[in-house]
């Protein structure tokens, strides 16, 4: 039968395919309680569309950018 005292797999640690948490009912719960106090936030002006910059880049050590200006005759050109 269906259903009845046992509807199904094991929730959270106790099921056999738990591997971190990150799509659990608790996590899922977590992230709209986040967007919706987000959402409050803009919504009364506390925020806005300058404060959510993304966050820069690290800079890869050991890799150097290096831009070099030719002027006309240089030698640069053919």
């Amino acid at each position: 039968m269906h259903g009845g005292t046992s509807p199904g797999a094991p929730r959270g640690e106790r099921h056999g395919m738990w591997k971190h948490g990150r799509r659990s009912i608790e996590a899922k719960e977590q992230r709209a309680a986040a967007k919706k106090a987000a959402f409050i936030a803009e919504a009364l002006g506390l925020v806005g569309p300058k404060d959510a910059q993304p966050a820069a880049k690290p800079e890869r050590p050991g890799i150097k950018v290096v831009v070099v200006k030719r002027e006309p005759g240089d030698g640069g050109e053919t």
